[in-house]
């Protein structure tokens, strides 16, 4: 995956389910990766692609230990989930 893909695919997935849309804050995390933010509400979505993969991190408060979940992404039906996430 790229920063690319990841932004197409899901400003598609928005369009095609008449779900929220913004464009991500789009950031160089490393000389190789790439970081995409969005926010919504008290959410906030973060995924950070490097060497075609994706590390996500889904923050919804200030708690660490019970408000933050970091994963690893690997399929358009987990950016789907990921995205109804964060405009729920």
């Amino acid at each position: 995956m790229t920063h690319l893909t990841i932004t197409t695919y899901l400003r598609q997935y928005a369009s095609a389910f008449n779900l929220h849309w913004a464009e991500p804050l789009v950031n160089k995390a490393s000389d190789d990766a790439v970081c995409l933010e969005w926010w919504r509400g008290d959410r906030k979505l973060t995924i950070y692609i490097e060497d075609g993969k994706a590390e996500v991190l889904r923050v919804w408060g200030t708690n660490p230990d019970t408000e933050m979940a970091n994963e690893i992404i690997s399929t358009l039906s987990e950016l789907e989930a990921l995205w109804g996430w964060l405009v729920a």
